[in-house]
């Protein structure tokens, strides 16, 4: 009996060791059982699909346009809400302050649809009409000799070719806008700001030519290039910025010429994605790669990245030291700048202020806070000559708005 016994202690023993073995190599294995929602947010992890090898001055990833620990401006900034005001429900193709009017500030705008040219009163809030000459299906406007010349760009009815009206805003009374056509199909233009000048590109068997036309009509040619696809900013009495038309899949340029001796001078080159802007009659000069946004000289090389993110033409110059620019609250996915140029995606701003010396940001305005399905896409800016207001179009319905910059009492 006892020998039975003993044996069977042993085997219930064994019996006991094995069946506690296995139940910690089954403890063991439940631990190490990838759960699903325990990897529901991955960071730090990537995918084949994520893994994308992007070029330095390329923008194809989803980032935040900022840099540092403020992500939603709509809500952190909600009480101090500067002024925004939509000042007409018409679709709008091009707009100006009225330089020297600093007692009674006004704004001037073209109608996109009729190219009638209205200004209106910032004191008074009054919108009168300066021109009842129709020009239909308008796609570029540009003001020049202190927003007394307008040029209007249309499509003509075939649907490819652009036509080019230079006029002369009379404010006397509500009129006939009198001015000239210039050639057909004019690649690019750009107005003197305070002369009756005029600086253009027209394509030839070789590239472009660019003419300069003076106010007594005298024409010369005062530029040749190879390239076909540039844009022509006029900067000071002498001189505009040519930049080559941007693609975030092509390097760009950009080349200061003096138009009274056709001199050129390299002011940035081979830049995916490249934009550029310059504060007038000065050396301050900014530029995009992609959605990068640095700060220069034209005649320095004291290139400095800012760290909001966002195009050039989404901002207006303060003074040669400050910006005011429409930021992206968020960057879709896309080759920049292209799919935005092209209407395939939207950006929804807010607008903040950058020291250029400092590199220091304000937060201005988010529409957002106000109303969360508006959708602000900024373009045009415009600073008043006061420096308190700024106007732009808003991209999505070409709509026009102005932002006071004065500090709204809480």
């Amino acid at each position: 009996m006892k020998k039975t016994f003993y044996i069977l202690s042993i085997l219930v023993l064994l019996l006991l060791i094995i069946g506690a073995f296995f139940m910690l190599r089954v403890s063991d294995t439940e631990e190490n059982i990838d759960v699903p929602g325990r990897s529901f947010f991955p960071f730090g992890e990537t995918t084949d699909s994520d893994d994308l090898q992007q070029d330095d001055f390329q923008v194809d990833i989803d980032i935040d346009p900022t840099i540092g620990d403020i992500h939603d401006h709509s809500t952190e900034f909600t009480e101090t809400q500067h002024t925004l005001l939509s000042i007409t429900d018409r679709s709008v193709a091009g707009i100006s302050f009225v330089p020297n009017a600093t007692t009674s500030p006004r704004i001037r705008y073209v109608e996109k649809e009729t190219g009638h040219i209205y200004e209106y009163n910032l004191s008074t809030q009054q919108e009168v009409r300066l021109s009842n000459t129709t020009i239909p299906r308008i796609v570029e406007v540009l003001w020049g000799n202190n927003a007394t010349s307008i040029l209007l760009r249309s499509l003509d009815e075939d649907g490819e070719t652009i036509t080019s009206f230079l006029g002369q805003i009379e404010t006397t009374s509500t009129s006939t806008l009198l001015g000239v056509f210039l050639q057909p199909n004019i690649k690019t233009i750009a107005l003197s700001p305070t002369q009756h000048e005029i600086f253009y590109l027209t394509p030839t068997s070789q590239g472009v030519s660019g003419t300069l036309r003076q106010s007594d009509g005298i024409e010369s040619v005062v530029f040749q290039s190879p390239l076909q696809e540039w844009l022509v900013e006029w900067i000071n009495a002498d001189s505009v910025l040519l930049t080559t038309k941007p693609s975030g899949e092509a390097l760009g340029q950009t080349q200061l010429l003096n138009i009274r001796t056709g001199e050129t001078t390299a002011v940035v080159h081979n830049k995916f994605g490249l934009t550029s802007s310059v504060y007038k009659n000065t050396e301050s000069f900014i530029f995009g790669v992609g959605m990068n946004l640095y700060t220069s000289s034209l005649s320095e090389d004291n290139i400095e990245l800012l760290t909001l993110r966002t195009l050039p033409e989404k901002c207006t110059w303060v003074d040669a030291t400050s910006i005011i620019c429409g930021i992206p609250n968020e960057i879709p996915r896309g080759v920049l700048p292209d799919v935005w140029y092209q209407g395939e995606i939207q950006f929804n701003d807010s607008i903040w202020k950058i020291d250029l010396t400092s590199g220091l940001t304000e937060f201005i305005s988010s529409p957002n806070a106000l109303r969360r399905d508006f959708v602000l896409d900024t373009v045009k800016m415009h600073t008043s000559p006061s420096g308190s207001e700024v106007a732009f179009i808003n991209r999505t319905d070409d709509s026009l708005w102005l932002l006071s910059l004065e500090t709204p009492e809480i």
